[in-house]
């Protein structure tokens, strides 16, 4: 069914694969307002814009692609809206990356996920990270 119809909220996606592991070379796709960032030795990137303004479900997006080779330090971050929202920039992010990772890797997504939520919860709040060594 489509969701605009529905009356549902809009629904957004961002996914990545792993095409080269030796070269470090992901491939994704992208669609609404969800973002993939690389966080690096020259700070943060964003490598997603606002995507399609169209429900998922709906017939009409378009998603976009996503190609990329990180380099061996590099940390992939997919977010959702709710997760980058209220960083209001990547300031926030790029410093609550930086304070986890030297820890463990496995707090990367906490730290986000706690960063933003110090402005309060609005929206869903999600956080994936990814690093190819």
């Amino acid at each position: 069914m489509e969701s605009q119809r529905l009356g549902g909220t809009r629904s957004t996606f961002v996914g990545v694969a792993v095409s080269d592991e030796k070269a470090r070379l992901l491939v994704g796709a992208y669609a609404g307002n969800s973002r993939a960032y690389v966080v690096g030795e020259n700070g943060v990137r964003l490598l997603t814009g606002e995507g399609s303004p169209s429900r998922l479900g709906s017939g009409q997006v378009k998603p976009c692609p996503i190609m990329l080779t990180l380099g061996p330090y590099d940390i992939l971050l997919l977010m959702s809206d709710g997760a980058w929202t209220p960083l209001g920039g990547t300031y926030k992010l790029q410093k609550a990356v930086a304070k986890a990772a030297m820890h463990h890797f496995s707090e990367v997504p906490q730290a986000i996920l706690d960063a933003a939520a110090q402005t309060g919860r609005y929206d869903d709040i999600t956080v994936v990270a990814l690093r190819i060594r």
